[in-house]
């Protein structure tokens, strides 16, 4: 063979393998094991008994775990039951036939936390505790620790003692339930305390709680207390003129009355009533769990997320999160995320610019402030179906500037927070259907609006055969907030709960209703609805059905064949057979 053919063949051999020939067979899938509370970084990671202690991506990784790349076909399994501690970056691909799979091993999941632990000394003979209600634990937290916020009890995060107690704890924002005051009494940044209390001059470990516009509750601190007057720096706060100010206070020593409430003391000291006598306490790190950059072709799958929280920074604490579009081919399904802290409103699941995108049977609940799927484009071809989502202070299910989703077989309840949102899609979406969806029990079930006059694409938004029953105080069950939104569908749902079924917009386009069952639409705005057998059947009170479907929702109800029959019959008619009731079945 002459040298000339020799060096041809090695030219082409570098050109299809690379200067190292390492591509010129692929390598086979590899199984990786992590068990952070028996594994060590110094062993190969290949069995449970060799298994590593820190995930691969993860910046506390040393040894092998910290060099390894991962590749198509990859699995790493996280020990069943142990808690990790720890977040992971996803920097390499799979590929659409062998993804990178996240997984837990066989049996109870695996805990993937954002917090760290705490020691928790009883309250009994310490000086500090003075004056603290009985159960009360005292914690010592480093100044790294409070930087990051929230505490947690073995139920979930506490919140900042506060008065008025909220009634539901999942709930501390809840403006209904505030103070109220004379706008012109507060909006100078001083005002009269609702009860007397101790003066503070500096440094005041306590915070006022403002409902301001526009629907925003906003925390300040206050800068000091004298004589029962307050003062906070009311600078860029947009007060109503209208009405009222809502407000609650936080931090102040007599507000400790209730379990689930902490209390900063002063010197790193904090006060935490917890919620049971089980080991108390966690703090969040900020830390949130996996983090995909540019990374494609990657399943997480059956693991548990809990206690993370973003202390109101954008980024940190996210279960799952991506920031980097031009990812493709994320399959995040049967995982349970719960017991969050997110102020800064982002979702428990938190993506932009995926494609390609599955979610899919995954529980969702306890997310305070803050939302369950968050998704932002641009991104093509996304699917979010058969999860259950409850107890959510923000939005359930939110999608904006995203093509060609499909929102199927969801079931949320409890949507209570401010802005108290199930299902919902702003901005330049297009091709975006929700279909099969039961939302109950929410301040707005389903609501959408469009990207304005300099955007006249159409949106062609589907909502069809859904169950979207509304808590009594809500502007309605499907609403509109406008912003010309373009070709709209609403087809064959179930809409209860408030005066109005729905609540259109003057500003909407080519808007059409029809074979809807539910309350009246509000007279804001012509929609059309046709005649015949595709008029909408519009109650003039609420059925006595309408309180089977929410506990079917919610689990506290199961309804034997015939049962089943009799509820499609009475929502559908004689002609109920095959036809849909949310996400809850078909008709017999």
């Amino acid at each position: 063979m002459t040298k000339r053919l020799l060096l041809a063949l090695a030219m082409l051999f570098t050109a299809l393998n690379g200067p190292s020939g390492v591509g010129a067979a692929q390598t086979p899938p590899r199984q990786y094991f992590v068990d952070y509370a028996k594994g060590d970084d110094g062993n190969n990671g290949r069995s449970p008994q060799q298994a590593w202690q820190h995930a691969p991506g993860d910046s506390q990784a040393s040894g092998q775990p910290r060099a390894v790349r991962l590749g198509p076909g990859d699995r790493v399994i996280f020990a069943a039951g142990v808690v990790y501690r720890g977040m992971i970056d996803v920097t390499a691909s799979g590929t659409p036939d062998a993804p990178i799979v996240f997984e837990s091993a066989v049996g109870k999941p695996a805990v993937i936390s954002g917090a760290e632990r705490l020691v928790a000394l009883p309250c009994a003979g310490a000086a500090a505790c003075a004056g603290a209600p009985a159960g009360a634990v005292l914690l010592k937290i480093d100044r790294a620790q409070a930087l990051a916020g929230t505490i947690f009890d073995d139920v979930g995060p506490l919140r900042l003692a506060q008065s008025p107690n909220p009634e539901l704890v999942q709930y501390p924002d809840e403006p209904t339930e505030f103070y109220s005051i004379a706008t012109n009494r507060i909006a100078t940044g001083q005002f009269r305390l609702p009860a007397p209390t101790a003066d503070c001059l500096t440094d005041c470990p306590m915070e006022i709680a403002l409902w301001v516009q526009s629907n925003v509750v906003v925390t300040r601190p206050i800068l000091s207390v004298v004589g029962g007057i307050a003062t906070f720096d009311p600078q860029g706060l947009k007060f109503y003129t209208d009405r009222d100010t809502r407000y609650a206070l936080r931090g102040f020593r007599e507000f400790l009355d209730q379990p689930g409430e902490f209390l900063p003391i002063g010197n790193g000291l904090v006060l935490a009533l917890p919620r049971s006598s089980a080991a108390c306490c966690e703090i969040a790190s900020g830390r949130g769990g996996f983090n995909l950059r540019r990374s494609s072709w990657v399943t997480i799958r059956n693991l548990e997320f809990q206690h993370m929280a973003d202390g109101n920074v954008f980024g940190k604490g996210i279960g799952i999160f991506a920031n980097t579009p031009g990812i493709a081919g994320i399959t995040i399904t049967g995982n349970r995320l719960h017991d969050f802290d997110l102020r800064s409103g982002t979702g428990a699941i938190n993506l932009r610019g995926v494609s390609d995108l599955t979610i899919s049977k995954n529980t969702i609940s306890a997310i305070q402030r803050g939302s369950g799927i968050r998704l932002g484009g641009p991104s093509d071809r996304t699917t979010i179906s058969d999860n259950r989502i409850s107890r959510i202070g923000r939005t359930a299910i939110y999608v904006s500037v995203v093509n060609d989703v499909e929102v199927t077989g969801n079931t949320i309840s409890d949507i209570r927070g401010v802005h108290g949102n199930g299902l919902t899609a702003y901005l330049a979406n297009q091709r975006v259907a929700f279909r099969r969806n039961t939302v109950v029990d929410a301040k707005q079930p389903a609501t959408f609006h469009g990207s304005g006059p300099q955007n006249l694409t159409p949106h062609n938004l589907i909502f069809e055969q859904n169950v979207l029953i509304t808590t009594r105080d809500s502007l309605g069950s499907l609403i509109s907030w406008g912003q010309q939104t373009r070709n709209v569908i609403i087809r064959e749902n179930v809409l209860l709960g408030g005066r109005f079924g729905l609540r259109m917009s003057k500003a909407d386009f080519d808007v059409s209703a029809l074979r809807n069952i539910g309350m009246p639409p509000a007279p804001t705005a012509p929609v059309s609805e046709p005649g015949g057998r595709d008029a909408n059947r519009w109650l003039m009170a609420p059925p006595g059905w309408e309180k089977v479907l929410v506990e079917q929702a919610n689990g506290t109800r199961t309804l034997a064949p015939a049962q089943r029959a009799r509820l499609c019959q009475d929502i559908f008619g004689k002609n109920a057979s095959g036809l849909a009731v949310g996400a809850a079945f078909v008709c017999p």
